[in-house]
Parts: structure tokens; sequence; C-alpha cells
């Protein structure tokens, strides 16, 4: 028993082990199976074309014996599940087919189909290309609307796109003439039809002319229907790129800023030009700004500042663009221009009983006559036994050719100096002093030298300042006089002095405070003293931003303001007036520009106007600056105050307001103060 057992549990494994590989081998081909293979059937028979509103299947089945673990439908690349059923395998173990279903077709559902199966073994693909029976639909691309506009001697084309099945017959027509297909010449000009797959057919025009001009129509036909598309063209001509000086002659002087300008004509819109200077042959020094004007034109400026001889010459102002290089060409003369006087030092401070010398240095170019005359607080000086006015040559005085000795060729003229031609070759450079002897308090003020030529006028301004001499001062020299009692009567009167300071400076502090605190009280009262409210300093290059931006804000507030060309006094000295406008003025404002620190009248006024803000504390000088002028550029007296900058786009939302604000104090008008900005 034991024996028959054992005999057919050997035999059972025995029949295990013969069969092992043949079962591994099936597994092992089972796991590689083979490549899945699909295929599309349509319920439309032979070339896939529906008629609309019919329903169409597409069948996508997978070769027998063979399964897949996924499929999808895809239409132009984008899946399509819509529509979408599937077909499992006897066991459910894998997908035989997948069914999509289009239910009444329309132009929109044709194009091409795509099915995917993929399994163990690999993927497989079928596609298929169902067209709907239907009229043609014309789409032309344009990059504009509306009618369309060809520049002359332009390369233009135009491309009908057509949809719609049986494939539409596509036809050019310009001006109801058939458009043949190829190389077509005609009176009208060149054109090349180009088509595509039977569906795109484009118009070419190597060349437009004026003949080009007309009605265009593409015309789409099959036996479903017909459509025409129709497009009015007009040739246009676009100005060329040119540029044009604003003049072929500039005069500028020695010394002087000078803006030269040419106008850019026929930039078209999103063109990139880059301007470009030359004197002569190489680069032009100065600055250079772009300025963009209405109807495709550019202004190209050059400054030009403090002009000397070498500046004249021929120059150019030119652009590039990638249609080229264009440039003109005009004419710099550079004349001697206006003679500059100096005052060697603005601010000079003495003392009662001293003798005192106000210098300025006077350039005078060659064959120049010039008339000299000293102003004191605005008036002409007369010629006093205390006062002598004399010239010194600094041209020989430098090459020590002579002595340093007064001029011969002086005249008196009244109670100025008349000065005769010096010189054929060169500048001279001369000192003209105003020695005053034995100077007392009423010589303290104002003083400016003045030049009068044929070509205008120049000065500049000299503050005097005279001190009391100390009572320590004049103490005696011989010290033997001193006594033990003087000195301690110096030390107590230099005590009792102190306490009196002390006290009279805490007296001026809280009365400043209180004049601050009742402010409306002080202005009121100042007001009644004050010609104008505001004296408007500017140069006369920056006129236009006065009359644009600031005047009307004035004029609005009811403010009396002051304007040189207008408000200045004929026939008194310009130091006279511009001293009258600034301390008769409640406030000053200053347009700062580059043109106003390159003109010496608005210098002047400036010094005058920070002198009277400085000695009265009144901040009565308020400063606008209109374009990009640095602050190292400004006087140092400037540089650390508070300015409105209209130049930066931030601060020009609110420069009216700010500006409103310091003015409101003592206002004339009640309209002023209730107006809200």
């Amino acid at each position: 028993m034991d024996r028959d057992v054992t005999a057919l549990v050997i035999k059972t494994w025995a029949i295990f082990f013969a069969a092992l590989p043949v079962s591994i081998l099936l597994s092992a081909r089972d796991a590689a199976g083979e490549d899945i293979k699909c295929q599309i059937h349509s319920s439309v028979a032979g070339k896939p074309a529906a008629t609309p509103g019919q329903n169409v299947v597409l069948n996508c089945t997978v070769a027998a014996g063979r399964r897949a673990s996924r499929m999808d439908w895809l239409k132009h690349g984008q899946g399509v599940t819509e529509g979408v059923t599937y077909c499992l395998d006897a066991r459910g173990a894998g997908l035989t087919c997948a069914v999509l279903q289009i239910v009444n077709a329309s132009a929109k559902d044709a194009g091409v189909y795509v099915c995917e199966a993929r399994g163990k073994a690999g993927w497989d693909r079928s596609q298929i290309l169902l067209h709907v029976f239907g009229p043609p639909r014309i789409n032309i691309p344009l990059t504009q609307p509306g009618p369309l506009r060809w520049p002359l001697g332009s390369r233009q084309y135009l491309a009908c796109e057509v949809t719609g099945y049986p494939a539409p017959n596509i036809t050019w027509l310009y001006n109801n003439m058939t458009v043949r297909p190829g190389r077509h010449d005609m009176w009208h000009g060149a054109y090349y039809l180009n088509a595509l797959d039977h569906r795109r057919l484009t118009l070419n025009l190597f060349a437009v002319t004026r003949d080009n001009q007309g009605i265009y129509m593409c015309r789409a036909s099959n036996g479903w229907g017909k459509e025409e598309l129709v497009l009015n063209v007009t040739v246009i001509e676009l100005p060329k790129l040119a540029v044009n000086s604003d003049s072929q002659f500039y005069v500028s002087h020695r010394g002087e800023n000078s803006t030269l300008t040419c106008t850019v004509t026929g930039i078209r819109n999103g063109e990139t030009i880059t301007a470009h200077w030359r004197h002569g042959s190489s680069a032009s020094r100065g600055r250079t700004r772009t300025q963009t004007l209405s109807g495709g034109r550019a202004r190209l400026v050059l400054f030009l500042e403090d002009v000397t001889a070498s500046d004249g010459g021929s120059y150019s102002c030119g652009i590039s663009s990638k249609e080229g290089t264009h440039a003109t060409t005009f004419l710099v003369v550079v004349g001697h221009g206006l003679p500059g006087i100096q005052a060697t030092r603005p601010r000079i401070k003495t003392t009662a009983g001293s003798r005192c010398v106000l210098n300025c240095i006077v350039t005078l170019p060659p064959r120049t006559s010039v008339i000299l005359s000293w102003n004191r607080n605005g008036s002409l000086m007369e010629w006093t036994s205390r006062g002598r006015q004399y010239l010194r040559d600094l041209s020989r005085a430098e090459k020590r050719t002579e002595p340093l000795v007064p001029l011969k060729s002086v005249s008196k003229l009244g109670n100025a100096i008349s000065l005769g031609s010096l010189g054929d070759s060169s500048d001279s450079r001369l000192e003209f002093n105003l020695e005053i002897v034995n100077v007392t308090e009423e010589d303290k003020g104002w003083y400016a030298c003045e030049l009068n030529t044929t070509l205008g006028s120049n000065s500049s301004m000299i503050y005097l300042t005279v001190a009391n001499v100390s009572a320590v001062g004049l103490l005696p020299k011989d010290s033997s006089n001193f006594s033990f009692a003087g000195v301690l009567g110096v030390i107590a009167l230099c005590s009792i002095s102190s306490c009196i300071a002390a006290f009279a400076v805490r007296y001026l502090i809280r009365r400043k405070r209180f004049i601050h605190l009742k402010g409306s009280i002080s202005s009121k009262h100042l007001n009644n003293k004050f010609k104008y409210d505001v004296f408007l300093t500017f140069s006369s290059k920056d006129v236009d931003w006065v009359i644009r931006h600031l005047t009307p804000l004035l004029d609005k507030l009811c403010l009396e303001y002051c304007i040189h060309t207008r408000d200045f006094e004929i026939g008194k000295a310009i130091s006279e007036n511009i001293a009258d406008s600034v301390y008769h003025s409640r406030k000053v404002i200053s347009i700062m520009s580059y043109h106003y620190m390159a003109s010496k009248y608005c210098r002047a006024e400036l010094d005058v106007a920070l002198y009277r803000s400085t000695e009265y504390d009144d901040s009565s000088l308020i400063v606008i600056r209109v374009d990009d002028i640095p602050k190292a550029k400004l006087p140092r007296a400037l540089r650390n105050r508070t300015f409105i900058d209209y130049n930066d786009p931030e601060e020009r939302r609110h420069w009216e307001k700010r500006l409103v604000k310091y003015l409101r104090a003592g206002t004339r008008c009640s309209y002023f103060m209730e107006t809200a900005f």
C-alpha cells in the first residue's frame, strides 16, 4: 500500500515537471502578445461624405483575438469624448472597439478623425477624413479693418481661404476681370496667383502702382452654392523720410547759448530713427534732444552752451533708419556778441570811515565801443569827491608790457565813461573800478556796473555792507594808558552787552513764534507795502511754459503779478527795475531751467531775490524746475532748498496744489481762498 502511494506521488511530480516548460512558454507568449492593430469603419459609404443633418457612425475596431487597454478618439489633435462608446471582450479584460456617433452632422463636423488603441504590447492608430456637403464659405485674413490702404511701391498679398464640400472653385477678380493663375502682366500691374490644396488662392502683388487701386473680389462656388467677398483697395503715397533745417544760416554770439533745430518728416508708425549731429567731419559738442511731433514728424535739437569762435562752421543734422541715412546741412556764424561784465566780488563788507573799491571785469570784443556807468540802488551815480570811477587795462598788465595805468582812450560822458575801440584782433579785458573814500552807513546797498552798446546792455550787481567800528576797536594803542579800572569797565560793559543780547535773542524767538502763529495778521500788514503779489523771473526761452501753465493759474487766483516784458519801466536802469520788482512783490517765483541759468539777467534777478529772502527771512522765493537741470548747476544757496519739480512726472500731478499752498497767505482775492485744488 505504501509502495503504491509512493509511485503515484512520483508519477504526479513527473507529469508536472514535464508540462512546466510548455506553461512557461505559453505564459511568456501571452505576456509578449502581438502588435495591436485597429481599423476605422464609417457608416457613410464610399468616400466618407455626409449630408447636413445626417447621423454618422465611425467604428474603430481592434483586430480579432487582440484587445486594447485604452482607446481614444481625436479630431485635429484634440480629444473627443462626446458620443463615444466602448466594447469589452467576453471576459471584460480589454477593449475591442470604440464607436463615435455624430448626430445631425454639419460643416463644423468635417475634418480628420484619429483613433488610437493602446495595449501591453504596443499601440496603433488609424484615421479617416470625413466630409460634409455644404456651400463654400470665404475667409480673407486682413491686417487692418475697413477699406484697404496700400502704400505705393509696397508688396501686398490677399489670401482667399475657402471651406465647403465638394471642393469649391476659387477665382480672383479685379474690377470684374478674372485674374488668371500663374504670372500675369496686365496694364494695371503684375500679379501672381498661388493655389494651395484647392482651399486657398493667394493673389500676390510685387510692386503696387496707382493702377492697382480698385475693387477686388474673391468668388467661390460648388454644387451646393457660391459666395463672393468684395474688397475696396486705395493706393496711397506715404511721405518719404526727409530732414530739413529750420534755417540755412544761424548767427550766434560768443559767450551766449545757441539752439540749432531741424525737422524730420515722413516717420511711419512704429518706425525707429536715430539722430546724429556733426560739426564739420566730427561729432558736434553740446546736448541733443529729439522731440516727437504729430503727423509723423520729429524735431531734432542741439544746445550749444557758452559759444566760442571754434563753434562756427558747417553743421549736419541727420537721421538713420532701416531705409538708410538722411541729412541736411547749414552754416553757423559766430559773432563777437554782447560784451561781458562780471563783478569780481558780488558781496563786499567794509567798515565805516574806510576806503572801499568795487571791481567789475569787462570783456570787450575787437572794434567795440561801450559806455560804462555805476548805479547805486537803481540810480545812476554822480561824480563826487568821495566816489571815483576809473578803468585799468588788464590785458596789458597780464602781459607786463607796461604798468597798470588808467586808459588814455577814455572820455567822460555825463556821469558815465565812454570807451572807444581798443583793438582789431583780440578781446580786451578791463577792470572797471568804483572807489569810495570815507565810507558811511548811507553807502550800503546795491551797486551795479553797467555797459551799453549798440548790441544791447549788460550789467553785474554788488551788494555793499557797512559795519560800525566796534568800541573795542577804538581803544588806545598805548598800553601804558590802560588801568585796571578801565579793564574792569570793559569787562562790565561786555557782560551787560551779553545780557542784553541774550534777552534780545529770547525776545526775537518768542516774537517769531508769535508771528508764525498769527501769520494772517502780519501778512495782511505786509501786503500794504507791496505793489505786486508775485514777481515772475524767467528766461524768454521758457515763456511758452509760463503762458501755458503759470499765468492762467495766477489769473484764476486773482493775483497781481509782475513780468519784465510788461512791467519794467522804460528808460530806467535794468538793475533798478530788478530791485524794484523784487522788493515791491510779496513773493518771487523763479522758473528754473538751463536757459535760466545761462541768462545773466535771470541770475541777477535771482541774486536779488535770494538776498531779500535771506535778509528778511520771509520765505519770499519759490523755485519751479521745468527741465532736467541738475542741482549741481544751481547756486549753492538753492541746492538745499525745497522747490517744485515740474520736470518730475509724479510731482507734476500736484505742482499747482503746492504752489497754491505757498501763495495762499495774504491774498487780495476772496475767490482764491474759496477755490479747491
